[in-house]
């Protein structure tokens, strides 16, 4: 039903009923429309809806899952120390000083003052849920997105079209809506095996001989733990295999993994942007995730609060914090064993970090580093294998000055 086209002066009445009187015609539903919309409640995605909804935004929040599964994800559910302000300390497992184990070589991280918290990812998403909904922002589940419409400003949801002003892409890196944005990526695989067992502490492991180039870890959980790890199918890597030499690593150790729930998931490290137009991509959607050991939920979380700020003021200026949320990809290159390859067993290790951070925080050290590293990312294509242990291994590097044998450690395998 509707009523008959009448024109006025060469306009149709239509058009200026709609427009100005706001009227509909019967059997039209009017679109429903929202100032912002984020697709996806993990940490990012939660913590940009509880911001917006402190200053009275108009924020709506779609989740493919239930809301009582909001959180459930493969994680280790490490926690540092620079997201303890958001997290309240009720919901922390433990509070630990990781032990780093290189070869066999031991060593803790009390040097650089590490401490992570562990935490149960469920736990975390349900606590972020209630205080985003505290704040006034609507959390729908069982809603997924399945296409969005860029240049109309609008997503589509359940067969129905939900118009924005703004929107944060939040639905992180395995997402189908990634691939139909448009959006490049670069997927590793992230798996653990939840078992229940009481771990005293936290324990990550390097061992390029036995495990390959990764890392393997022990999160505790109370009563259970996630241990884990992680592979890249680019080079080559398979699943099952890799599996194999995880659980054959872990029984050496007297952990036997073979009948733990398994669980995997996705990591997509390729960067694409922060904000263009008025679409902002955060956390693993933007791949601002550690390249190399996952971890991302502070970076999530960071990047949320960034895009909530830039969309609240706009002259806030975003790229310097953005910045240092992608820092972890900028920094890993080879300047950082190649600048002293031959004169570095002659440095003490205060020196090493002295030098660390003045090319992490130094604008021309900085410049210089994202240089090189682009340089290597290429060379990776031409030289996977050399190239590719070279690049990973430098991740490490801020994580692994823990006494001066992990150094001396890393010479022995580079040389």
């Amino acid at each position: 039903m509707g009523y008959k086209r009448y024109v006025l002066f060469g306009i149709s009445l239509k058009k200026i009923s709609q427009k100005f009187l706001g009227y509909i015609p019967v059997g039209v539903v009017k679109m429903e429309k929202h100032e912002i919309v984020i697709i996806g409640a993990g940490p990012g995605g939660l913590t940009a809806a509880k911001e917006l909804a402190k200053k009275d935004r108009d924020v709506l929040l779609l989740e493919r899952k239930p809301e009582d599964k909001i959180g459930e994800k493969v994680c280790g559910g490490g926690l540092p120390e620079r997201v303890w302000k958001d997290v309240p300390s009720s919901l922390f497992k433990g509070v630990f000083t990781p032990i780093i184990h290189l070869g066999g070589i031991e060593a803790t991280a009390q040097l650089l003052g590490m401490k992570v918290a562990s935490v149960d990812r469920i736990d975390l998403g349900q606590y972020q849920l209630r205080e985003a909904e505290k704040f006034g922002a609507e959390v729908r589940g069982n809603s997924p997105v399945s296409y969005v419409k860029l240049r109309q400003n609008k997503v589509i949801c359940k067969g129905e079209e939900i118009g924005y002003d703004n929107l944060i892409v939040a639905c992180g890196s395995n997402s189908r809506l990634l691939k139909r944005l448009g959006l490049r990526t670069y997927i590793t695989i992230g798996y653990d095996y939840d078992i229940e067992e009481h771990f005293r502490d936290m324990e990550i492991f390097y061992d390029v001989e036995k495990i390959g180039i990764r890392y393997a870890w022990i999160f505790p959980h109370g009563d259970h733990a996630s241990i884990g790890s992680g592979y890249i199918p680019r080079f080559g890597q398979k699943g099952i295999n890799e599996r194999k030499k995880i659980e054959n690593f872990f029984k050496e150790r007297g952990i036997d993994l073979k009948y733990a729930k398994k669980r995997s998931a996705p990591m997509n490290i390729a960067y694409n942007y922060f904000k263009r137009r008025n679409v902002y991509l955060i956390g693993d959607s933007a791949s601002f995730l550690n390249p190399l050991t996952g971890e991302g939920i502070y970076q999530a979380m960071r990047s949320g609060e960034i895009a909530a700020n830039a969309i609240i003021d706009k002259k806030y200026k975003y790229k310097k914090p953005i910045k240092d949320v992608y820092r972890h990809h900028q920094i890993v290159n080879p300047l950082l064993f190649a600048a002293d390859f031959f004169s570095i067993k002659k440095l003490e290790p205060k020196r090493i970090q002295k030098m660390l951070g003045w090319l992490e925080n130094s604008k021309y050290g900085h410049r210089a580093l994202s240089r090189a590293n682009y340089l290597l990312a290429k060379s990776l294509k031409i030289y996977p294998g050399f190239a590719s242990f070279l690049y990973l291994s430098q991740l490490f590097a801020p994580t692994t000055l823990a006494s001066w044998d992990t150094i001396k450690d890393y010479m022995d395998v580079l040389i």
